[in-house]
């Protein structure tokens, strides 16, 4: 879930820079606790915005309660960590978050008042708690992306978590590497060791553009943001004159953080289309 507020979105939450505190514990760890589990809270200690605590819990939790709202990228990462190793997840989003990355959005997830009144809380915790629970019935202890998308096999941590901030975004490209080097080999019926790794990448990607939007005070339309991985580089398409002074932005931070050649094209509302090459500091 958010550790904060984001500065653009402080108005939304009356202001309050901690509200997401507060959604942990009068809505969440009540929720958790009343479905018939302990609360581990995802606070960060230290500097790293990813701890090694954290991925650590990710590994070993029996379910991870995932809140999408406000669209933060760290929270799409670890949801990404989460669903490689083909563990069960809970999602849920408040009110104000309109809309989730497409890879989220055809699956099962709460919404929930943002307001901790008590009189939304007496009705919010319970509804919570029975979305809990029944995410749980529904998993068999298992992802439900997996189970949606038809992958094969997990992957596994092989070694302790880099700790450092640098470590935040190139975690993501290595584990999807290690991932896909531990998968099975592909049969008729499974998609290859590429289409699962793409997949949490696709994710991230997502995650980093919404972010950019909403610093923007933009929101994607249906089609006219399209992100595709092929061959180990990344392709976005972006529909709109609205899109135009986005192009460099968005292609150096997936570019950078992903750390993959990234091509970026614009179609302008008139049908005309100009592509963009981001090569990452490191590319030969």
């Amino acid at each position: 879930m958010p550790i904060s507020v984001p500065d653009e979105r402080l108005a939304d939450y009356g202001g309050d820079r901690e509200h997401f505190h507060h959604v942990l514990e009068f809505l969440h760890i009540p929720a958790v606790e009343a479905a018939g589990f302990t609360a581990i809270e995802p606070i960060a200690k230290g500097a790293d915005l990813i701890h090694a605590e954290i991925i650590k819990q990710l590994d070993s939790a029996d379910l991870v309660l995932c809140d999408m709202s406000t669209r933060n990228p760290n929270v799409f990462f670890e949801l990404g960590i989460r669903t490689a190793l083909n563990k069960p997840v809970c999602m849920v989003r408040d009110v104000l978050t309109t809309h989730v990355p497409f890879d989220t959005g055809v699956l099962n997830y709460e919404t929930y008042q943002q307001k901790l009144d008590p009189w939304h809380l007496k009705t919010e915790v319970p509804k919570l708690t029975k979305h809990i629970s029944a995410a749980v019935q529904r998993s068999g202890k298992k992802n439900p992306m997996w189970q949606y998308f038809g992958l094969a096999t997990p992957g596994s941590f092989a070694k302790a978590a880099p700790t450092g901030l640098e470590d935040q975004i190139s975690l993501l490209a290595s584990r999807v590497e290690d991932i896909a080097t531990r998968m099975n080999p592909p049969t008729v019926n499974s998609p290859s060791k590429a289409k699962a790794s793409f997949h949490i990448l696709r994710i991230f990607v997502n995650g980093r553009i919404d972010e950019i939007l909403t610093k923007r005070h933009l929101k994607r339309k249906p089609n006219d943001v399209k992100v595709e991985v092929i061959d180990e580089r990344i392709f976005i398409t972006l529909k709109g004159d609205a899109y135009s002074g986005l192009v460099e932005e968005i292609g150096d931070s997936v570019c950078n953080q992903a750390n993959k050649p990234t091509i970026v094209t614009l179609i302008s509302d008139n049908g005309e289309s100009q592509s963009r090459v981001f090569h990452p500091p490191d590319f030969m």
